[in-house]
């Protein structure tokens, strides 16, 4: 019985962890991306650094599970498979592994959170005319309507479209800087309309205040 309890113990412990490491990957990588192009890293270099970490996020969820089912397997058997098999028998290379895991994994959930915790744009359930009133207010700007069906928010040197619809797509946003052009999620200036027209998301709006602090004047 103490074996079992044991067991069980580790089983649903390392779940939880495995389970709260892997649900950070997709916005730890879009804090990773973001933070790369904030620093002057081009929309490809965002891009990879957002994939490099969302996989390796992933793959650490994935690691620490390994570690969990070979600590419940010795509790069984005595045999740690990582330990001995692979680690040659070596318990502090082992004790290091999951120390590594472990912080990586903290991390991880650590940059996620920066990514979740932040504004709520269109979380809030807001319309588009409300979105575009919140970026508005946040530095004093203006909004009237906008070609097609939407709005515009004017912050000094940066406009903001806020799009219900508009050339073909729904529920979009494009951020244009005065004199240079429009520019993707991360503030890469491009002219590619595929990056420049933006889907809004839950975190659209502090996608554009992270875009227009970059710019405005």
């Amino acid at each position: 019985m103490k074996k079992a309890a044991k067991v069980a113990a580790i089983v649903v412990v390392t779940a939880v962890i495995v389970t709260a490491v892997v649900a950070s990957a997709g916005s730890a990588g879009v804090v990773a991306g973001a933070l790369v192009s904030t620093y002057g890293g081009s929309a490809a270099l965002a891009g990879l650094a957002a994939s490099a970490v969302t996989v390796g996020t992933v793959t650490t969820g994935v690691l620490i599970g390994a570690t969990g089912a070979s600590d419940a397997g010795e509790v069984i058997s005595g045999h740690n498979v990582i330990r001995d098999d692979i680690l040659g028998g070596n318990q502090e290379n082992y004790d290091a592994l999951k120390i590594g895991l472990y912080t990586a994994g903290a991390a991880s959930m650590a940059l996620g959170a920066m990514d979740r915790t932040k504004g709520a744009g269109k979380a809030e359930s807001l319309t588009n005319e409300q979105f575009s009133n919140k970026v508005a207010k946040n530095y004093n700007g203006t909004v009237g309507p906008a070609k097609g069906d939407g709005y515009v928010v004017k912050t000094n040197n940066v406009t903001t479209r806020i799009m219900n619809s508009g050339g073909g797509r729904t529920n979009y946003y494009r951020i244009s800087i005065d004199g240079k052009g429009s520019v993707d999620k991360f503030g890469n200036l491009t002219s590619d309309r595929g990056l420049t027209h933006i889907d809004i998301e839950p975190n659209s709006y502090d996608d554009i205040i992270n875009v227009i602090d970059k710019f405005i004047k």
